[in-house]
């Protein structure tokens, strides 16, 4: 069985812009849908770049909902440090990863350490607009392209 087989068909692309304001209304204007989107403050409670501990991040996020089962998420760095930060200084706004979700991120890890994938980055989140989950990002060998995994998120509590 195709490991990727036991994925939630739930999905986001997410985007590293420079201004997240200026996406989510060229979006809304562009294709008259998330209109309901709000850009919030997010702050990973933990969160790793490449195993090392990060420091304090914050990211200013938009979630687009397309339709049902895919959503834009776009990300705009606040502190100037960490792995999308890091991303829009090398490549400007861009297309930053595929996010799958799963009710078994530790199982996903271990298959990508059996692959030899790195894990780029990685969070653990109490997120008040879209719940308590954690998530990892990893690069394929011979897949272009981030794949970002995500739990199932839980409800949110202090």
């Amino acid at each position: 069985m195709n490991f990727l087989d036991k994925l939630v068909p739930r999905s986001h692309v997410g985007f590293v812009v420079e201004d997240v304001d200026a996406a989510v209304k060229n979006l809304q204007q562009t294709f008259e849908c998330a209109l309901d989107a709000e850009p919030y403050i997010f702050k990973p409670d933990k969160a790793w770049i490449n195993g090392y501990p990060a420091g304090d991040i914050e990211l200013k996020i938009a979630f687009c909902k397309i339709s049902e089962n895919v959503s834009f998420e776009y990300i705009q760095p606040v502190t100037q440090d960490g792995y999308h930060f890091m991303s829009l200084v090398e490549r400007g706004d861009n297309l930053n990863h595929v996010c799958f979700v799963t009710d078994d991120l530790d199982y996903y890890r271990e298959e990508f350490k059996k692959m030899g994938a790195p894990i780029l980055f990685e969070a653990e989140v109490a997120d008040p607009v879209r719940g308590r989950r954690r998530c990892l990002y990893t690069k394929l060998k011979g897949i272009p392209g981030v794949f970002e995994i995500q739990e199932t998120a839980k409800p949110y509590c202090k």
